[in-house]
């Protein structure tokens, strides 16, 4: 009976899936930014590796819980967006309101940073910020 209990526990703990509270402690993760303007706000996702979404703005300060993608996009967005910031193209263009994409990762940062509508870039951006935002419509 000990040993039934032990395994039924163990297997309990392997199907368990790990949950954070604040994307600052996972790696690799994808942040994208939008903002700066006359407020200098700026409004950040955070998207992490297990599909957890987080948002922030300017504002409020610290991340909040936004929603959830699928596993499959979150990868494939950190690949894509780590892929075309290897492109040497100029994108760290200062202006008005801007546009950013990090890629986290636990010992480098890949940056770009650009003004909307000037670069390759914006398809991407678009792109992820339409699915965030239609998958966790319900939370808004």
């Amino acid at each position: 009976m000990k040993k039934l209990f032990n395994s039924v526990i163990i297997l309990f703990l392997l199907g368990c899936k790990v949950q954070y509270t604040s994307p600052e402690m996972a790696f690799p993760r994808l942040e994208v930014s939008e903002g700066g303007g006359f407020t200098g706000a700026v409004s950040t996702y955070s998207v992490l590796t297990n599909g957890q979404v987080f948002h922030s703005n300017s504002f409020s300060g610290g991340f909040t819980v936004y929603g959830k993608v699928g596993k499959k996009d979150a990868v494939n967005w950190i690949k894509e967006v780590k892929k075309s910031i290897a492109i040497p193209t100029p994108v760290k263009e200062p202006d008005n309101i801007y546009r950013v994409f990090k890629v986290i990762e636990k010992d480098t940062t890949y940056e770009a940073v650009w003004y909307e509508k000037r670069s390759g870039l914006d398809s991407i951006y678009n792109k992820i910020i339409s699915k965030i935002e239609s998958e966790n419509a319900k939370y808004e």
